[in-house]
């Protein structure tokens, strides 16, 4: 679709399915603890929304790197 849209120059919106996922990059882990603590705080607290959230996130995307720190 991307590839389509810009041979013929048409503005295109595309999104990761729709599903609020949450990206963390490497680079989340080179700031300071409370940086990261509110970075995981913002992908858990998804376990509190009642639906009144409409960009509650509800998977998480983690680069390889830094999966195993981050998931302690």
């Amino acid at each position: 679709m991307m590839q389509y849209a810009a041979q013929n120059i048409i503005p295109v919106t595309l999104e990761l399915g729709g599903k609020s996922p949450n990206v963390f990059f490497e680079d989340v882990m080179a700031h300071d603890d409370d940086y990261l603590d509110k970075a995981v705080e913002g992908l858990v607290l998804y376990a509190f929304n009642k639906g009144e959230v409409c960009t509650c996130p509800s998977r998480a995307l983690v680069q390889t790197s830094i999966y195993d720190e981050f998931m302690l």
